[in-house]
């Protein structure tokens, strides 16, 4: 299985993407690393067929420029998501695996979605997935 991860029209530096089963107990999830906009999961700890609710992550950059308001000592505050949480935390993103493989999702994520956007299967303009038979 693998893919492509875009946002805002560009490849996704680095992140996580996440595969969890829609279904108690149908499915273990998967993850895999996302490098310049593409992710991979070898057959071997591919994922079994069945639904999906995907989720995507990055590491943001970090800033090395402390706060003027922070003082000595205190902990720095975690950066910012950049991927909106209609894409991780509140996912409307959705894949489904076949048994006839390889599976490939392509996501295309948009930087300025609100939480209010309808779910999206892997199928639909924003997370546009492609199954190839090889």
């Amino acid at each position: 299985m693998s893919g492509e991860v875009k946002l805002a029209g560009a490849p996704l530096k680095s992140g996580m993407i996440q595969f969890m089963p829609t279904e108690p107990g149908a499915a273990t999830p998967g993850a895999a690393a996302v490098t310049d906009g593409k992710y991979a999961m070898s057959r071997a700890v591919g994922l079994v067929p069945g639904p999906y609710q995907v989720s995507v992550t990055s590491a943001p950059a970090s800033s090395t420029t402390p706060s003027p308001n922070l003082m000595p000592g205190d902990p720095v505050p975690p950066a910012k998501e950049p991927i909106p949480s209609i894409y991780n935390a509140k996912t409307t993103l959705s894949a489904t695996v076949t048994e006839v493989g390889p599976n490939t999702f392509d996501f295309e994520l948009d930087a300025t979605a609100s939480a209010s956007a309808p779910t999206q299967s892997a199928s639909q303009a924003k997370a546009k997935a492609k199954s190839k038979l090889k």
